[in-house]
């Protein structure tokens, strides 16, 4: 679900740089429309950079919770530190 957030705010942002409609944003989204407005605020307090950041993040966490014997609580603590040191 977490990885599912981020990726929506890196598609917003997506759509704002390259001028989508902001009428076609559910559409070119993949969410509905009532959730734009949340998503677009979440959007504006991180840069595209985090996002980007966070996506890597994720996408090691759920390699390594699946890969690796570690603890997933630890992992877990593991990539939040490493969201905040990025953010």
């Amino acid at each position: 679900m977490l990885v599912r957030h981020v990726r929506i705010l890196f598609k917003i942002q997506n759509a704002m740089r390259k001028r989508v409609p902001q009428n076609q944003w559910a559409s070119y989204i993949g969410i509905p429309p009532f959730t734009i407005a949340k998503y677009k605020q979440q959007s504006q307090k991180l840069t595209t950079n985090a996002c980007a950041k966070a996506l890597s993040v994720l996408s090691q966490l759920d390699t390594d919770m699946k890969s690796t014997g570690i603890g997933q609580n630890r992992l877990l603590e593991r990539a939040l530190i490493s969201l905040m040191h990025h953010s």
